[in-house]
């Protein structure tokens, strides 16, 4: 999936962070419950290359 239809789809993350030797842009959206839910996707050259699904 491209990176442009993440953002049309979840809208702007509540973190973004780019590691500029990888190439890798995390995109952090958060639920904001007591358990912690977050949706994370990683993005490497416009393309997403990996989505966890995570609670703490």
């Amino acid at each position: 999936m491209a990176e442009s239809v993440l953002t049309s789809v979840y809208g702007a993350p509540d973190i973004k962070s780019e590691d500029p030797t990888s190439h890798i842009t995390r995109y952090i959206y958060k639920t904001w419950s007591p358990r912690g839910e977050e949706l994370i996707f990683l993005v490497q050259r416009g393309k997403v290359v990996n989505m966890c699904a995570c609670y703490e």
